[in-house]
C-alpha cells in the first residue's frame, strides 16, 4: 500500500480531496478493509500538510478492496524484510575467500607443508 500514497496525495493535493478503499494492516499483521479520505490542509494561503480519516468497512472481505501492489514492489519488500544487501556483502567477500584460497592451493587447503 505505501506505493500509493504518494499518488492518494498527489490526487488530494490537485482534485481537494482523494477518497477511496483499502486495507490497512493490524499490528498483528491481519488486514483491516477500510474507507480513507485524504484532503490537503491549508494556514494562510500555503498547503501545510494532509488530514486523513479513515473509517473501518465492517462485513468487506480485506480482498475486495486490497489495491494492486506492482512486482517491482513486492521485491523491494523482500529486500528489505530478508535484509539481502547486507547478506550479500558479508557471504560474497567469505566466498571470494574461499575461491582464492582454493585456487592458491589447487582444492588443498588443509595440505602439510613440506618441513625443512
Amino acid at each position: 500500500m505505501l506505493q500509493h500514497v504518494p499518488n492518494w496525495l498527489k490526487i488530494a493535493r490537485e482534485q481537494g480531496e482523494y477518497e477511496s478503499n483499502t486495507v490497512f494492516l493490524r499490528r498483528d499483521g491481519t488486514p483491516i478493509p477500510a474507507h480513507v479520505r485524504i484532503t490537503p490542509t491549508f494556514r494562510n494561503g500555503q498547503q501545510i500538510g494532509y488530514c486523513g480519516v479513515t473509517q473501518v468497512l465492517e462485513n468487506v472481505d480485506p480482498a475486495e478492496v486490497a489495491p494492486n501492489i506492482s512486482r517491482m514492489t513486492r521485491v523491494f519488500t523482500w529486500l528489505v524484510i530478508t535484509r539481502a544487501p547486507f547478506l550479500t556483502a558479508i557471504i560474497v567477500p567469505i566466498l571470494v575467500g574461499a575461491a582464492w584460497v582454493a585456487y592458491m592451493t589447487q582444492g588443498q587447503p588443509f595440505r602439510r607443508c613440506p618441513s625443512g
